[in-house]
């Protein structure tokens, strides 16, 4: 239920993910702002990438709870790729 303007938080997390001391800090909120921006893929690379696996289940569950089953598939199926690695 937040107003925030997602594009504004986008550039400013794009910016602070510059500095390598924030990029853990910032990476989990991060996420969140691209999975409201509907670029769920990078959203879930995101959390993958940083070693947030319960919370890109978690994502991909959501997702699925939002009755959006062919996106759904499509993440469950990117995450799983990632396992496999």
């Amino acid at each position: 239920n937040c107003r925030c303007n997602f594009e504004k938080l986008d550039a400013f997390f794009s910016q602070e993910n510059k500095d390598p001391a924030n990029e853990q800090l910032f990476s989990l909120h991060y996420a969140i702002v691209l999975g409201k921006l509907n670029r769920h893929a990078e959203a879930l690379q995101t959390f993958v990438e940083n070693g947030f696996l319960t919370d890109a289940e978690h994502y991909c569950e959501t997702i699925y709870s939002n009755g959006e089953f062919d996106l759904a598939q499509q993440l469950y199926r990117q995450l799983i790729e990632y396992y496999l690695e």
